[in-house]
């Protein structure tokens, strides 16, 4: 029974994440894109936006157009500025797929502007603890 309620609670909580990504705010372990090497996995926890500077790190936000923007902010401006633009699909409650359009970098570093214009992987989104997620590349057929 506790297994069975388990799994029940999963399906709902990913269900409900795929409806609620948008309009959520996320902290995410790295920009996406900044090393297109470095895409097997991502991970995001809904942001506490009760905090005061909740968005210095690096931030995710989905849009319903299904367009996204990942971005590093710091509390000062003397730091390396990494941000990225793309598109995302969420083709069921457990799978997203990520499309990346530009990669920017500005600040005290080299700059960077690169259209990159590629589908970087579909991903598997599996809820870890409290509410992180991980989006985990699948396997190519």
């Amino acid at each position: 029974m506790k297994l069975s309620a388990a799994f029940l609670f999963s399906i709902i909580w990913l269900n409900s994440f795929s409806q609620n990504l948008q309009g959520t705010a996320w902290k995410i372990d790295k920009i996406i894109g900044q090393d297109l090497n470095n895409v097997s996995e991502f991970t995001l926890i809904r942001a506490d936006t009760t905090i005061r500077f909740w968005d210095r790190g690096n931030t995710i936000s989905f849009y319903p157009d299904g367009s996204f923007k990942c971005v590093y902010k710091s509390k000062c401006g003397k730091d390396c500025f990494p941000s990225s633009k793309g598109r995302y699909m969420i083709s069921d409650s457990s799978s997203m797929t990520l499309f990346i359009e530009k990669f920017h970098q500005k600040g005290h570093c080299e700059k960077i502007e690169r259209v990159i214009g590629k589908t970087i992987g579909t991903y598997t989104i599996t809820r870890k603890e409290g509410e992180t997620i991980l989006l985990i590349k699948k396997a190519n057929p």
